[in-house]
């Protein structure tokens, strides 16, 4: 009996099959890595609203910006939450910086040549951006019985932070799931455009060279074969042995700065009703009442703090308020919140709360509940729906392929 032309071949088109799977994965990943949505996209450009909001940034400007709060941030002096919250938006200073020594650290001339080793001393303020130093002195009005934080970066501390090693290459730590992936205790961390960085123990911080798919298939097989693949890149940096086990126990300091400024509810009543300086300085009640529905509740006690972004952490909301879907860290906001206690949402979202379900599994809360609002909130809750929707589609085809 001869079997049917389909029959004949089903070894040939199953073997076709299995091999374009990891191919068809790969592009769905990818596909869904790239979802980007604006709200002010979806408004027609002939709607009323779309003509109001163009004027108004012609003549006004707008900041991305993030409001953020939890029940109970009320800003008081015994706020130990709303004040770690404050200090861990704030950049560390390095360690030659900050003591008698005087080295500083180094980057090359030109990052781009690798048979070139020239180098210069980065300056203080290249190095030092949004550092606290630089910053007003933390400050408990004890009249008001608030605890006084704000800081703003200056002009100059702006075009300063373009120079910053994490600002000029968009760096974020990867984790420590890659940490000694060659074997020479080295801690990775990504940059903007898909690249990978390492920072040798020795204070040198490199860029790995782009490279194919099958060159990183190799060696990832050499490195399980043979325990560990010669480290090689460009060296972008070099900031010597002091500096560089500080940054080494910590790729995190690293990070592109995001937050261009923090503007509280205290810090703002305690610049109207300061003594010398403030035009409310005798109406401590006005004061308050001006600000209610602002920056303060109706109780005129809950507080929050709203933060703008510098053009890093513009470039890419999900940095800063990133859920971390698809193997990506949480964003920054979260990661803070996490350390100061706070429970964060499983998902952003600006949906139902009919809608809130979700497969992603959260821990249990631990504190109050971490609220977030603002643009670059909508625009990523707004993503990570299309995300978690476009991923059902996804394992829906892959359910009919199979059948099929």
């Amino acid at each position: 009996m001869k079997l049917p032309w389909l029959a004949r071949r089903s070894m040939l088109i199953l073997m076709g099959i299995f091999f374009l799977v990891p191919f068809a994965i790969r592009g769905a990943r990818l596909a869904l890595e790239q979802v980007s949505n604006d709200v002010q996209d979806w408004i027609p450009s002939s709607a009323a609203t779309s003509g109001d909001w163009a004027w108004f940034n012609r003549h006004f400007g707008s900041e991305p910006f993030v409001l953020v709060s939890w029940q109970g941030c009320t800003g008081a002096a015994d706020d130990a939450r709303f004040r770690m919250f404050l200090d861990k938006l704030v950049p560390e200073l390095p360690p030659s910086l900050r003591g008698s020594d005087s080295e500083h650290p180094t980057i090359p001339v030109d990052a781009d040549a690798t048979d070139r080793t020239e180098t210069r001393d980065l300056t203080e303020s290249e190095h030092s951006v949004g550092d606290a130093s630089n910053r007003p002195s933390v400050t408990v009005d004890e009249r008001l019985g608030l605890y006084v934080r704000q800081f703003r970066m200056t002009a100059e501390e702006a075009a300063d932070a373009k120079k910053f090693v994490g600002n000029e290459w968009n760096l974020a730590a990867a984790g420590d799931v890659h940490d000694n992936w060659a074997g020479e205790n080295e801690k990775w961390l990504r940059g903007g455009q898909g690249d990978w960085f390492f920072l040798h123990p020795s204070g040198e911080l490199y860029r790995r060279s782009a490279k194919h798919w099958w060159s990183r298939l190799w060696e990832w097989s050499y490195q399980r074969l043979y325990g560990g693949v010669p480290l090689k890149g460009d060296l972008i940096a070099r900031f010597g042995q002091r500096d560089g086990d500080w940054y080494h126990q910590d790729p995190r300091r690293l990070e592109a700065r995001l937050f261009q400024s923090a503007i509280t509810g205290p810090g703002l009543l305690h610049g109207l009703t300061h003594e010398s300086q403030g035009v409310l300085h005798d109406d401590v009640a006005e004061a308050r009442r001006r600000l209610a529905g602002i920056l303060f509740g109706p109780d005129e006690k809950q507080t929050c703090i709203v933060l703008t972004l510098t053009e890093a952490g513009a470039r890419d909301y999900h940095r800063v308020v990133g859920r971390g879907m698809l193997g990506q860290p949480p964003g920054k906001l979260l990661e803070v919140a996490a350390a100061c206690g706070l429970s964060t949402p499983t998902r952003l979202s600006v949906f139902p709360a009919t809608l809130e379900r979700s497969f992603l599994k959260s821990p249990k809360p631990s504190g109050p509940q971490l609220r977030l609002g603002g643009p670059a909130v909508d625009r990523v809750a707004i993503d990570q729906e299309s995300q978690i929707t476009l991923l059902r589609l996804v394992g829906l085809c892959g359910m009919v392929g199979c059948v099929m």
